[in-house]
């Protein structure tokens, strides 16, 4: 047995309530490594092991196979204890690769952090440059560290709060997409960016914190760098433009700019005078009012209290706060994790498998083996709850649409919430059905095609549609039916169901597999 599947020699480990982003990223390598074991044929070493880790875990927690069941099927925060409890018994500390992952993280932050600061002098120093010559032009200070700030916050806000995939995922999923490597990797890079898309507001949140938190270096070592200089080197202050742009228009546009504290620090809003005699021309080289740059330095107080004023109100404290709400909203994605899709649903039924009986074996009780001991237990609860699923037939099974729903219900324990028909001769009923399937949000789509047929483009194009217009976390799969000359409907064997799992392999798509309908006579 190999290290990735031996026996947990600490079953259950303190049990957390939420999932960090170290386990996250353990359990994320823990379950490709499961899925590769499964497609090697070692299904029954890990029903093994996890069974007795489920059985661990149970115990520790007090509660019976039922009432876990129960609770992964509804609640998110519990299938996070059950995640992080299995990642801990099972992957050694010499194993796991989350913890290197966050300080890489944390290290890269400190960085960013330090580069900002850096840059932010740099701007603020190269914005005052004063060399006696010419006046620090405020124009030039507004618009290279003021209007970019606030134009590039609003956008990343507007992107952070829209968009559906993350930064990450989709650059990785992009390149696999290219040629500039073989096969496999290709295949692995796109299983990865794949497997970060189903965490892509989690991401999204934490790259954009990083991000403000750049930002908020860069406000701080630009604002430093004002001080520093104001008190130590003599700057004079002036304006200049070629645009016909006249000191009134200048003096209303300080005036909005110094709004939130124009009135408990009136000091620092130019006045109407201030900016008339600061308007400098370069040719023939002097301030239309007349005055000296000698006499230009004396009055400057009265603009680098407004650019400083501007660089907190307008810089820093939009940053400051655009920092705490990233991270509040990354903390909050990364706790809303809800491990539903196929993979984890697969762990869960493993670490705690469904019984339909909740009684002692007759034959520990002296019963005859086919009696049961007393009533029948609830019908067993999915491991991750879903709405009903959406039923597509393909081609010739929208003819038997009424026995493959049947089939449908009977596996599913509910009746499909809707039946479509796609693959036909009308390309329309494809575009049709994704329009309905993306209007009705739905969780769960089961296409069902005959069997013998093979993974066409136009199956994996469908599949592709219906992915983009219901986001990662939607489940979809696809099932094989025959039918015989009688007209009895009977499931493929196993090697034709494996060739489609290849094929939709090849989509890195974690949220799409092939399912087996149990079809008896």
């Amino acid at each position: 047995m190999s290290d990735q599947l031996r026996a947990p020699s600490h079953p259950v480990a303190t049990l957390r309530r939420t999932l960090d982003l170290a386990r996250l990223v353990d359990l994320e390598i823990q379950l490709h490594r499961d899925e590769a074991a499964q497609r090697a044929g070692r299904e029954a070493e890990l029903q093994t092991r996890d069974a007795n880790v489920g059985a661990a875990l149970l115990a520790e927690l007090g509660v019976n196979p039922q009432e876990a069941r129960a609770r992964l099927a509804t609640d998110a925060a519990w299938r996070q204890r059950v995640a992080t409890a299995f990642v801990d018994a099972v992957v050694p500390p010499a194993e796991r690769h989350g913890e290197p992952v966050d300080r890489a993280v944390r290290r890269s932050a400190l960085a960013m952090t330090v580069l900002g600061v850096l840059v932010g002098a740099f701007a603020a120093a190269a914005t005052l440059a004063y060399s006696g010559q010419a006046p620090v032009n405020v124009f030039v200070f507004l618009g290279a560290l003021i209007l970019p700030q606030v134009a590039l916050l609003l956008l990343l806000l507007w992107a952070a709060s829209r968009a559906r995939g993350g930064v990450l995922g989709g650059a990785l999923a992009a390149l696999a997409r290219t040629r500039w490597f073989g096969g496999a990797h290709s295949a692995q890079l796109g299983a990865v960016g794949a497997r970060l898309g189903l965490h892509a507001d989690a991401e999204r949140w934490v790259v954009f914190s990083l991000a403000q938190r750049t930002a908020v270096a860069f406000n701080a070592g630009a604002l430093l760098t004002c001080l520093w200089l104001v008190a130590v080197t003599d700057l004079a202050f002036g304006w200049s433009t070629t645009l016909q742009v006249t000191p009134q228009a200048v003096q209303s546009a300080c005036a909005a700019i110094a709004t939130p504290w124009r009135w408990a620090w009136p000091e620092a809003c130019p006045d109407a005078a201030l900016v008339r005699a600061s308007q400098w021309v370069r040719m023939p080289g002097r301030f239309l009012g007349g005055e000296s740059l000698h006499e230009a330095v004396a009055r400057s107080g009265r603009w680098w209290t407004f650019l400083v004023a501007s660089l907190v109100v307008w810089g820093l404290l939009p940053r400051l706060l655009a920092w705490t709400y990233g991270a509040w909203r990354s903390r909050r994605a990364l706790a809303r994790v809800r491990l539903d899709d196929r993979r984890c649903t697969a762990l869960f039924d493993r670490l705690i498998p469904a019984t339909l009986w909740d009684r002692p074996d007759a034959r520990d009780v002296g019963l005859p083996a086919n009696e049961r001991v007393g009533t029948a237990a609830a019908p067993p609860t999915a491991a991750v709850s879903r709405t009903s699923t959406w039923l597509l037939c393909w081609g010739r099974t929208a003819r038997r649409s009424d026995d493959v729903s049947a089939l449908v219900a009977r596996q599913t324990g509910a009746p499909p919430h809707g039946v479509l028909p796609v693959g036909g001769a009308d390309l329309a009923d494809d575009e049709r059905a994704v329009r309905t399937l993306t209007g009705a949000r739905a969780e769960r789509v089961l296409l069902v095609a005959t069997a013998g047929s093979q993974p066409t483009k136009e199956i994996v194009t469908l599949l592709r549609d219906l992915r983009r217009g219901l986001g990662a976390h939607a489940h979809l799969a696809v099932a094989l039916l025959g039918e015989a000359p009688q007209g009895e409907l009977f499931a493929p064997d196993d090697d034709e169901l494996a060739a489609w799992r290849v094929r939709l392999d090849r989509e890195a798509d974690p949220n799409l597999g092939v399912e087996r309908l149990a079809v008896t006579s």
